[in-house]
């Protein structure tokens, strides 16, 4: 079963790295949405291990890695 995921981001470059990594990753699209602060990303389609690269991505985001 699949799910759809949003994610805020601080900013709007990490939003849009994000967006990118996801589509290259899946092959799929998200939606970003607008301004430059707390920017949603929006994703769907999301099973286990596409929630497991979420989480990966976003805890090595956190680490500034």
């Amino acid at each position: 079963m699949t799910q759809t995921a949003t994610l805020t981001f601080k900013t709007n470059t990490q939003a849009n790295s994000f967006a990118i990594a996801w589509t290259r990753k899946t092959f799929t699209g998200s939606i970003v949405g607008s301004g430059t602060e707390n920017v949603s990303v929006t994703v769907y389609d999301v099973d286990d291990s596409k929630k497991n690269w979420i989480d990966a991505y976003v805890t090595k985001m956190n680490k500034g890695v």
